[in-house]
């Protein structure tokens, strides 16, 4: 059973929102160019669709490959297709955003599998979250959007200031010609507790 530390009660995934597969009838091959409505793969948002099987707001989760475990918020209406997991119908009890941030941390999910993990539904439904009361709930999510907004304007800042280098213009020589290139000579069993240089 999973267990997380946290000040406040604990609930099941199962028990704050309902917990179903993508339409396991959808593949990629079913968007379509210039589709009404988003579709979300395993990969995330990647394509349109013509229907919509959910309103918004709602949580995919992906369930298998190299994003498994991701989870995308989608704030307009969707069709998650094979290979996702979908969180919807919320309980009072609980804000979607907030749920999605605590989702959002690595490792969240139970993934089995070897080359190709995957998550099981009745894994999902086991995750265990924190239940603080809803205004804690918006006040946390607030103050991770703030810092989002942040972030993504210090970004901005570096992207617009990158310097304009023509590298294509330039000559390469080899490291080796420029420089001396040993290896380490000391193995880590020589290595100490407090020792006097970085090692």
């Amino acid at each position: 059973e999973q267990k997380i530390e946290t000040d406040y009660n604990t609930t099941s995934l199962s028990d704050i929102c309902s917990v179903d597969w993508g339409n396991t009838t959808l593949t990629k091959k079913s968007f379509v160019d210039n589709g009404k409505y988003i579709a979300v793969s395993a990969a995330g948002p990647d394509g349109r669709i013509d229907t919509a099987e959910y309103k918004s707001p709602n949580i995919v989760v992906s369930a298998i490959g190299a994003k498994c475990g991701k989870v995308f918020y989608l704030d307009e209406p969707f069709t998650a297709i094979k290979n996702t997991i979908v969180l919807h119908d919320f309980q009072s009890s609980i804000n979607e955003k907030f749920l999605f941030h605590v989702l959002n941390s690595e490792n969240k999910f139970t993934r089995r599998g070897g080359a190709q993990p995957f998550i099981s539904k009745g894994d999902a439904e086991k995750v265990k979250i924190p239940l603080p009361p809803l205004e804690k709930q918006q006040e946390i999510v607030d103050e991770i959007e703030q810092y989002q907004k942040a972030i993504d304007g210090a970004r901005q800042v570096v992207s617009f200031n990158e310097p304009d280098i023509d590298l294509s213009s330039m000559s390469y020589v080899n490291l080796g010609d420029i420089a001396n290139i040993t290896t380490g000579k000391l193995n880590a069993n020589q290595m100490v507790e407090g020792g006097k240089y970085p090692f």
